[in-house]
């Protein structure tokens, strides 16, 4: 077999110590030198901190001797001088050409040399019995029957669980929706917001609603005792909801109808006792006169509950209408029913302050939200992020409000407010809109005066539109 691996022996005052061999350690060059990072490093200030020691042209390898190197070759054993080498073409200048059939020592320094040889590639032939061994274990052992079942298993696994992911991917899984900003969301989980408290039984009476949803009732005095201790006084209430009132009452019949919880007061006395009292009823919806009250302890006995049904369930009683209202919507409200506002709808507004509202309408000018205001002109972000920083600022005013409210009667929710700011920076007219159905109009409007006595550093006119969520705790 031909000579036709290169082994490079690298050798220190006559020690070796590595050798480096062709297509294992090396394949095109080698490089040598004090730098640290080199494979082949030589321990020597005077030498070069780099030297490309060996190069392949073709299929000829090349040692590119240093200056001061000494070289010294032999031809298949035989040794041979300078001239051999470069009457034969062996040694050009400082390129020595490494032939198959040669061997040599190239001296570096006194201390460091490298000698180059070619040899056979050795393999190994491995007798009759080490065959028959390296057959016997060089395959797998076959799988038992459990081991086939479990692999069969979990590759079943696999395929169904990648099944399922695609599935769910592309058939089951929900679009995202964009909400957008924080406050957008808010809105929309408020505008979703809907809380009913069941009421005891007895204290719902269904009344029709005004076309507007404004419900106002105004009670009838209640007659007090008049006589001697033992008597009660009793009236019929008069109540307006701008449609079909209570006994008394008059409105329109296809009005929507909302329902309100009354409260009713009465007076008992020892029994045996007589006692007169009377109350007159006003109201736009209708009047009602206070009857003097009676008091038989012996009359209890006739009391039955058809009576109280035929009024609950739509069977008028004498001189009155019917107090169940028509089929349709109804809208529930608990509480005083006279300082109820109803959710959306913005609290009442003066001739003059809609006037101003109808100005900036009719001048074009834009409402901008609250957390969209990239969405403004460029030149009109600047006057809008002062509006804002000055508002988030005053929030804390209305949360005052609130509480002092919040004491006096439970409630809880969000309002929108929209100021309607003059070019002077005064705000002209504001809307105050709640989002919730709890709020009392006092709140509503003592809120609405406040964001009205504010001012802002604008030079035109804006519309700038925010929600405040108020809760208790």
């Amino acid at each position: 077999m031909a000579k036709t691996v290169l082994n490079l022996k690298l050798n220190y005052k006559g020690k070796l110590l590595d050798i480096s061999k062709a297509g294992r350690d090396f394949t095109k060059q080698l490089f040598i030198g004090t730098d640290k990072h080199l494979f082949w490093q030589i321990l020597d200030p005077s030498f070069p901190n780099k030297h490309q020691f060996l190069v392949k042209r073709g299929d000829d390898y090349y040692l590119q001797l240093l200056p001061g190197a000494n070289v010294s070759c032999s031809h298949n054993g035989n040794p041979v001088d300078a001239s051999y080498l470069q009457q034969n073409g062996i040694l050009k200048g400082s390129n020595l050409l490494l032939r198959n059939d040669m061997a040599g020592t190239i001296a570096l320094n006194p201390d460091w040399e490298i000698k180059y040889e070619y040899t056979e590639p050795w393999v190994r032939v491995l007798t009759e019995e080490e065959r028959m061994i390296v057959a016997q274990y060089s395959r797998r052992a076959e799988l038992t029957a459990a081991e086939r079942f479990n692999r069969s298993m979990v590759i079943l696994f696999l395929l169904l669980t990648i099944a399922f992911l695609l599935i769910y991917d592309f058939v089951l899984k929900p679009e995202a929706v964009d909400i957008g900003t924080l406050e957008a969301r808010l809105a929309m989980l408020e505008e979703a917001q809907r809380v009913e408290v069941p009421l005891p039984t007895g204290q719902q009476a269904f009344v029709a609603g005004t076309e507007t949803g404004e419900v106002a009732t105004e009670a009838t005095e209640v007659g007090t005792p008049g006589g001697t201790p033992g008597g009660v006084g009793t009236a019929n209430v008069g109540a307006t909801f701008g449609g079909i009132g209570v006994p008394g009452g008059t409105g329109d019949p296809n009005a929507p109808f909302q329902a309100a919880t009354f409260r009713q007061s009465f007076v008992t006395a020892t029994p045996g006792a007589r006692g007169g009292g009377g109350g007159t009823g006003t109201g736009p919806g209708g009047g009602g006169s206070g009857i003097a009250g009676a008091f038989d302890p012996s009359a209890t006995g006739g009391y039955s509950q058809t009576n109280l049904g035929q009024v609950a369930f739509g069977q008028a009683p004498a001189g009155g209408t019917t107090m169940a209202p028509p089929s349709g919507s109804v809208a529930i409200f608990t509480g005083d029913a006279g300082r109820i506002v109803p959710r959306g709808r913005p609290v009442a507004q003066s001739a003059q302050t809609a006037a101003v509202i109808q100005s900036f309408s009719a001048a074009n000018v834009t409402t901008i939200q609250e957390g969209s205001i990239i969405s403004a002109p460029e030149e009109l972000r600047p006057e809008i992020e002062r509006i804002q920083a000055s508002v988030n600022g005053r929030k804390g005013q209305i949360t005052q409000i609130y509480r002092k409210y919040a004491a006096q009667r439970a409630m809880s929710g969000s309002i929108t407010i929209e100021l309607f700011i003059s070019s002077n920076g005064q705000v002209d007219a504001a809307e105050v809109i709640p989002n919730s159905e709890n709020f009392t109009e006092g709140f509503l409007k003592e809120v609405k005066a406040l964001v009205e006595s504010w001012s802002f550093n604008v030079s035109q006119r804006q519309r700038y539109r925010f929600t405040v969520r108020l809760t208790q705790g």
